[in-house]
């Protein structure tokens, strides 16, 4: 941090006036985020690819085979970045819907939310594939994260694994992030808004309430959009030109509609404590520090 003005005025910012303190509370909750979701988020994703079964039988089968460390591949490459990208993510959401406000723009925090998903989609597209190629393998074991990613470029390169991640599967992923975030922070801003009482600050309970039905609108919005990423992510290796349009055909075929929402149940029953977890925690040291800036003050 860096001190500002006369005394010992404490402020977390960086030179050019670059608030961190949504950035600090986004790493936190990040981080967070990723340690209760991840074994949710490989049940779904093995469940999507539509050779698992459901909920039940794929946790079973990587019990049995994996143990309960086959919950968490794939979990190096989110979190490593999970931190970072949650920073990235809150901060450019803060800004970006700060700025709508002053110009008076309508839905400032769903139009916000669509710029704080998108930009940063190209920043996590690697990671996230790396996490869906590990954690769609069928029971395949002594695979980690560094060695599939060395395996995959001494085998491909580093051209064309790129050209399979951006050109192939990018799409789908920018239309699920933007508007999942969208619908997550329009949600979340919303009804904190109204259920704040008229004599003091948000109980924790509605806070976390919103939280949760932020997580659960956030992925009903996009979770269509979901199975076919993760349909796609997992096809696009390369020499493979799937596209994801012939992908969306190939799960209609398997089961119609419903094929779409495979897991469906499982990530909403994921998307409750996560969102609790991220939003909540996002808040309490958002105000924590913001607390800390005034004090010092």
């Amino acid at each position: 941090f860096f001190e500002s003005g006369m005394g010992a005025s404490r402020t977390l910012l960086v030179p050019g006036e670059l608030d961190l303190v949504p950035s600090i509370s986004g790493l936190i909750a990040g981080i967070m985020g990723i340690l209760v979701g991840h074994p949710f988020d490989t049940i779904k994703t093995r469940m999507q690819g539509g050779e698992w079964g459901v909920g039940g039988n794929v946790l079973r089968h990587t019990l049995k085979n994996q143990g309960v460390a086959g919950l968490y591949r794939g979990v190096v490459p989110p979190l490593l970045n999970a931190g970072f990208i949650q920073a990235v993510t809150f901060t450019i959401f803060q800004s970006t819907k700060d700025r709508l406000q002053r110009v008076g723009a309508p839905f400032p925090s769903f139009n916000a939310g669509i710029v704080a998903g998108a930009i940063p989609c190209v920043l996590t597209l690697p990671s996230f594939y790396v996490k869906v190629q590990l954690q769609s393998e069928k029971g395949q074991k002594g695979t980690g994260t560094f060695q599939y990613c060395r395996q995959l470029v001494q085998k491909h390169g580093v051209v064309p694994v790129l050209k399979a991640m951006y050109f192939r599967a990018l799409p789908s992923c920018l239309i699920a992030d933007a508007f999942g975030r969208a619908f997550y922070f329009g949600t979340y801003d919303y009804l904190k808004e109204a259920l704040m009482p008229n004599d003091g600050p948000l109980p924790l309970s509605s806070r976390l309430f919103a939280a949760v039905s932020s997580g659960i609108s956030g992925w009903t919005s996009i979770y269509c959009f979901d199975t076919l990423r993760s349909r796609v992510m997992t096809g696009a290796v390369v020499g493979n030109k799937v596209h994801w349009l012939e992908v969306a055909r190939q799960i209609y075929n398997e089961g119609g509609i419903m094929a779409f929402y495979r897991g469906y149940g499982l990530t909403i029953l994921r998307a409750a404590p996560v969102a609790a977890c991220v939003l909540t925690t996002y808040d309490l040291t958002h105000d924590m520090l913001r607390d800390w800036e005034q004090q010092g003050a």
